[in-house]
């Protein structure tokens, strides 16, 4: 069977046309920003791949990590953006965070009943906002 009868030819492909674009294309993609998520001491930041500079720090859950990193990488936002709509509220929820920390050092100290109760109290209303300031942190990725 010769190759004519197969009726297939392999075409000279022109090398230097398609150099140049393999050149174009890895000048497009070294260009664009790529980011991921990693870990940053006992939370999560989102670091330029390039760089592996962080860009947001101290995000309390990888899920909220990975959804920033996602927005990032498509183009949705910008680190400067969120950034800015994201540190009160991730304030707020460290700061809430410290107080926990507080009352269960408290809580363990304590020997009063009435205390121990209130000092409970006071977790679940700080366990409340924690987790609705999650939500508003995850919603506003």
């Amino acid at each position: 069977m010769k190759k004519s009868d197969t009726e297939h030819s392999h075409a000279k492909s022109n090398s230097k046309k398609l150099a140049k674009k393999l050149r174009d294309l890895q000048n497009k993609l070294s260009e664009k920003s790529v980011y991921a998520v990693k870990k940053h001491r006992n939370s999560y930041a989102v670091a330029e791949v390039n760089t592996n500079a962080s860009i947001v720090i101290n995000l309390p859950s990888y899920n909220v990590a990975d959804k920033i990193a996602t927005n990032l990488n498509r183009s949705l936002s910008t680190p400067e953006r969120i950034n800015t709509k994201i540190k009160p509220h991730l304030d707020k929820y460290y700061q809430q965070k410290h107080e926990l920390v507080y009352f269960k050092n408290i809580l363990k100290n304590s020997s009063s009943r009435e205390s121990r109760l209130v000092i409970y109290d006071r977790i679940d209303d700080i366990n409340v906002k924690m987790n609705t300031l999650m939500e508003k942190i995850y919603s506003m990725c």
